[in-house]
């Protein structure tokens, strides 16, 4: 049976569950089959990427003027693209795949575009025939957080996972952000996150992860935020590291204390277990 003598719609679904490596060697049997690529959606793929780096390797020793290439990489299903980072280049990509296909979806796709030098309008028209249900940011710099602001805008309707690893933005940018899927702050050595902007970001953010960072925030401001979270009607999660006399006054302000005897209950608080000191040291010294 002729292939392209197919229904239109049936042509079109089966197109959608082609791999890319198929779809470029299906291309060059004939004009036909290459408008039949051109046309049709790629179809799903769970996950993809695209990362900027400078490749070393293509510096000419013997030239001082010599300078690492700026590269892109661009991953999806079985197949991956890596060219240098300049219009004529880039062209030549973004008319290869138009003839690849009209359109493909991702469950999420992420973005780690660490050459600043490199300008963010070329991962904008790369992923201009994108659909993206959930990005990736990674952020380094305040350009990148600019860059991921122009992503954002580009896919309202998407979802989104931002990294802060080497960069904390002011406290107004930090707020300014739109609600994240999860929110990952993972910068070393920044100051203490203010009690009022940690209640601002658990409010905004249904994950917030704050590593390697403090919050200046008292017991009081503790309990509260936990109140804020368990009172909030999307699926969150709590896990924090507490200072010990912060969580003693929290649990003392709730009827708890070194004489409370186990399985008592206080304000939803449920004592399993209740160590002396004493007890903590023998149980080490067992150990050893």
């Amino acid at each position: 049976m002729e292939i392209l003598a197919l229904p239109d719609l049936f042509l079109r679904k089966l197109m959608r569950t082609m791999e890319i490596d198929y779809r470029m060697r299906l291309r060059l049997v004939s004009r036909a089959f290459e408008k039949l690529v051109a046309d049709t959606h790629a179809g799903y793929f769970a996950d993809g990427s695209i990362h900027t780096y400078l490749d070393y390797n293509t510096i000419d020793e013997s030239d001082p003027n010599s300078r690492a290439a700026e590269m892109i990489i661009i991953c999806f299903g079985d197949k991956s693209f890596t060219f240098v980072a300049k219009p004529e280049i880039l062209s030549q990509f973004l008319h290869l795949r138009n003839r690849l296909f009209s359109g493909i979806s991702f469950g999420a796709f992420g973005f780690k575009l660490i050459v600043d030098s490199i300008p963010i309008d070329f991962t904008r028209q790369i992923v201009k025939q994108f659909k993206i249900g959930h990005l990736r940011l990674h952020l380094n710099t305040e350009t990148h957080l600019e860059n991921s602001r122009k992503l954002i805008a580009d896919f309202p309707r998407s979802t989104y996972t931002m990294y802060l690893q080497q960069f904390m933005p002011e406290v107004e940018q930090l707020l300014s952000l739109p609600p994240m899927k999860e929110m990952h702050m993972v910068v070393p050595r920044t100051p203490s996150i203010s009690a009022a902007t940690f209640f601002q970001l658990i409010t905004a953010h249904k994950l917030l992860h704050i590593y390697r960072e403090s919050v200046a925030i008292n017991w009081q401001e503790l309990k509260h935020a936990m109140q804020m979270i368990s009172c909030d009607a999307r699926e969150r999660t709590a896990r924090v590291i507490v200072r010990n006399d912060s969580m003693v006054g929290w649990l003392r302000s709730e009827g708890l204390s070194e004489s409370t005897e186990p399985r008592t209950i206080c304000r939803g608080f449920e004592l399993i277990a209740n160590r002396t000191p004493q007890q903590s040291a023998e149980d080490d010294h067992d150990n050893d």
